[in-house]
């Protein structure tokens, strides 16, 4: 259960768009996976900082270094 107030910052790894590994990537926002996104996308997407890396073949949304997803 979420703790009300809860902000969840990405860890260092997590903003390192190397981790992405697969062709496409899933993108997550508020708890929905909202679209796959192309390789190059969803690093782009992570090096402006608007996403950071979940696992290798998913990306969260992400707004001023917080956890949206």
């Amino acid at each position: 259960m979420k703790k009300e107030g809860y902000k969840y910052h990405p860890r260092g790894w997590q903003l390192d768009p190397d981790r992405i590994d697969t062709d496409r990537v899933q993108y997550w926002k508020h708890g929905t996976m909202l679209t796959v996104l192309e390789k190059k996308d969803a690093v782009g997407m992570v090096k402006r900082g608007d996403a950071f890396v979940i696992t290798g073949q998913a990306i969260g949304a992400m707004k001023d270094g917080i956890s949206i997803s």
